[in-house]
């Protein structure tokens, strides 16, 4: 499969290194053994100063849920209504919104610097006021092939559809676990992902780990880079509808 080469920012650099495109400046430089972090998104600047003698600077997708800070680790995409036979199986492809992090690789040891992104976040409510879950929302169109997509802007969901129901089942959204999540990159931005139908109301979804297409580059996860105990579980249950 061949798609078109698009702008990108992602990739790992040395500590002199300016990247720009349309929307986005990044400018890495040492001064005086610091080195100085300056971005510009969207007309929002961040500079900080980092102590690090040697090291590089790596910059790639990573899960869509941490702007703003601490709302949510869950990511609902909602599509168009797909309508599955007893016992299918069906792949579709769907977009989700992309954040950007930025690291620093340095004495063996990895540091999340900064995250930004051009999407402006738009959060839901997945089950009820006094149990569900407030989610990442995104809406995307549902494709039969791998859509052409601005690698800064979203990212491409393959989703593997298995209705284990002995029912007719209608599908129209997906809630996936970030902690999960395995992002991988080149000329576009993708995961790959499983949803299992239980029932007409209930699904288990879960991520592959594994590329897309052939050559692409896996992300630093951020929530592997923080170490944060407890977060084990990467498979999620969908038991509040799945439309």
């Amino acid at each position: 499969m061949s798609l078109p080469a698009m702008v990108s920012v992602y990739g790992t650099y040395g500590y002199e290194a300016t990247i720009g495109t349309d929307q986005i400046n990044l400018s890495i430089s040492r001064r005086s053994g610091m080195v100085e972090y300056s971005r510009n998104c969207a007309g929002a600047t961040v500079k900080k100063h980092v102590a690090s003698l040697d090291g590089r600077i790596i910059i790639n997708p990573i899960e869509p849920v941490n702007l703003p800070e601490e709302v949510t680790r869950y990511l609902e995409v909602q599509f168009e209504p797909l309508l599955l036979e007893p016992s299918s199986h069906q792949t579709v492809y769907l977009t989700f919104p992309v954040e950007i992090g930025v690291f620093i690789a340095a004495q063996e040891d990895v540091h999340l610097v900064d995250i930004f992104s051009l999407n402006q976040p738009r959060y839901s409510l997945y089950g009820q006021p006094d149990w569900g879950y407030i989610t990442r929302w995104h809406r995307s169109v549902l494709y039969h092939e791998i859509p052409i997509t601005d690698p800064l802007r979203e990212g491409v969901l393959a989703l593997e559809i298995k209705n284990d129901a002995s029912t007719w089942v209608e599908v129209n959204r997906a809630v996936f676990d970030s902690v999960g999540m395995k992002i991988y990159y080149n000329s576009f931005v993708a995961m790959w992902a499983e949803m299992r139908i239980i029932n007409s109301t209930v699904a288990e979804t879960n991520f592959f780990d594994s590329p897309l297409v052939r050559g692409m580059t896996r992300s630093l996860e951020h929530y592997t880079i923080m170490k944060i105990p407890g977060l084990h579980r990467e498979e999620f249950l969908m038991d509040a509808g799945l439309n």
